[in-house]
């Protein structure tokens, strides 16, 4: 739920302490451990950020430093960037597939001086380029025991010595918190670095509280319960759209390491969210129409005729307009011949589709909205918080993004690209002023680089 007390946080750290007073004895997620799911509630949730975010202090990490995190989509890497936003810091994801190279190009890039890992493998990784990482103080393993070396320390180790600073120090974590400010930079976020070597997108509080505000005004009548946390956390999608998004709305996520046993954990947890990539819904609508395509011609002619009847009622209810009578019942017809069933695949839950980070077809998205799930698009980019667009219901269009969100303005420039400006434009890049002039003009504008048009009703396409 979404309260005043929500609204009003002004920094992550502030949201984040707001959702526990709001929603403590919820679960906030839950994670698979051998073979058996183990939910925590948001106040345990609470309690392991500030003993993490403690336990760095005791270690001697000062308040504005920054991190890299290089692991799989958990609740620790969760945990650890929470704890890292506390102190006044901030964290620079690594992607799970990185070299040891590139890994250290980005801790370099950052100055990080804690690098935390989830596997031996990867701590190997990051230590056998210490020479090119030497502002690096210590290492934080989330798997297993630490080694001999005094660098390196387990997650575990690190929340005990966090709770044992908290007895000494009462009320710590709480200072730390009050210390924030809006402009202070929470997340980092490097490019693909496909036109040269990734450049790391400073984000602020404000940016990332301003993605959820701008989402949720827009979606205000979603209750979402839960969600599936799968996608890259080192990506602006995962971490500040659907990671943050989660504590704004105080929405449960499943956290899973393995994106093929997406299908599997969404029938057996029935999620009523699903934020992912085209790819994502590329593969269940190519997986269903295959299915389709082999059944006989007669369930072929049943399956046209209750996907096109979804179709006709979801143009309605997109609209936020009545759907009429006739259209509800046929709608009624095929829902429980045909459309229920095709939902069932994701849960039989699933109430919202948001979708972003690259176009989708149309078809894809009228079969979504036909089948009974509102899919949402958006367009957005790492510069812009991950969201400037989207369709929603009452300001939906396909073929489109939707329209600008509240907060940013939109216009195309005569050359046609796509320039955007308000609270959601990052900070610029760390270390690259020349390339934030590039991308940020005098006037406060954000050259996105795509090309698009605004039609007359402001949809952007």
């Amino acid at each position: 739920m979404i309260t005043d007390k929500i609204i009003s946080a002004r920094t992550v750290g502030h949201l984040f302490r707001n959702r526990i007073e709001e929603s403590g004895s919820e679960d906030a997620y839950e994670v698979e451990v051998e073979g058996r799911w183990v939910s925590t509630t948001w106040r345990e949730y609470g309690e392991l950020v500030s003993a993490f975010s403690t336990g760095l202090k005791s270690l001697g990490i000062e308040s504005g430093m920054r991190a890299a995190i290089w692991g799989n989509t958990t609740p620790q890497w969760t945990i650890a960037d929470l704890g890292i936003m506390s102190l006044g810091g901030c964290s620079a994801g690594i992607y799970q597939t990185c070299t040891a190279d590139q890994a250290a190009y980005i801790i370099s890039d950052s100055g990080a001086r804690v690098v935390i890992v989830d596997t031996r493998e990867r701590l190997d990784m990051a230590m056998s380029v210490r020479d090119d990482t030497p502002e690096v103080m210590l290492y934080v393993l989330w798997e297993g025991e630490a080694s001999a070396d005094e660098c390196v320390r387990s997650f575990g180790s690190v929340l005990e010595m966090g709770r044992a600073y908290e007895e000494e120090h009462p009320g710590a974590y709480g200072e730390m918190i009050d210390a924030l400010t809006p402009d202070t930079t929470a997340v980092l976020v490097y490019t693909s670095g496909t036109t040269g070597p990734p450049k790391g997108a400073m984000l602020s509080h404000r940016n990332c509280l301003f993605c959820s505000e701008a989402v949720y005004d827009r979606m205000e009548d979603r209750a979402d319960k839960s969600a599936i946390a799968f996608l890259p956390l080192s990506h602006v999608a995962e971490h500040v759209v659907g990671f943050i998004g989660r504590i704004y709305g105080g929405t449960k996520a499943y956290f899973i390491e393995d994106m093929l046993r997406f299908t599997e954990i969404a029938q057996a947890k029935h999620p009523t969210l699903v934020g992912g990539v085209p790819r994502l819904f590329e593969k269940a609508y190519t997986a269903i129409m295959g299915r389709v395509s082999s059944a006989p011609p007669g369930r072929q002619k049943l399956f046209a005729w209750a996907l096109k009847a979804g179709i006709q009622a979801s143009e309605y209810r997109m609209a936020d307009e009545s759907v009429p009578l006739w259209v509800s019942m046929k709608f009624g017809v095929a829902d429980a011949l045909v459309l229920s069933k095709i939902r069932g695949a994701l849960g039989g839950e699933v109430d919202t589709i948001v979708c972003g980070a690259a176009p989708i077809s149309a078809d894809i998205v009228q079969f979504f909205n036909g089948i009974g799930i509102p899919f949402y698009e958006v367009y957005g980019m790492t510069e812009s918080s991950g969201i400037s667009h989207i369709n929603s219901v009452g300001q939906y269009k396909v073929n489109t993004v939707g329209t600008v969100v509240k907060g940013f303005e939109c216009r195309i420039a005569e050359d046609g690209e796509i320039l955007i400006k308000g609270d959601g434009v990052f900070q610029g890049y760390l270390n690259k002023p020349e390339a934030t002039a590039e991308t940020i003009d005098s006037e406060g504008w954000l050259h996105t680089g795509d090309i698009g048009e605004v039609d007359a009703e402001g949809f952007c396409g």
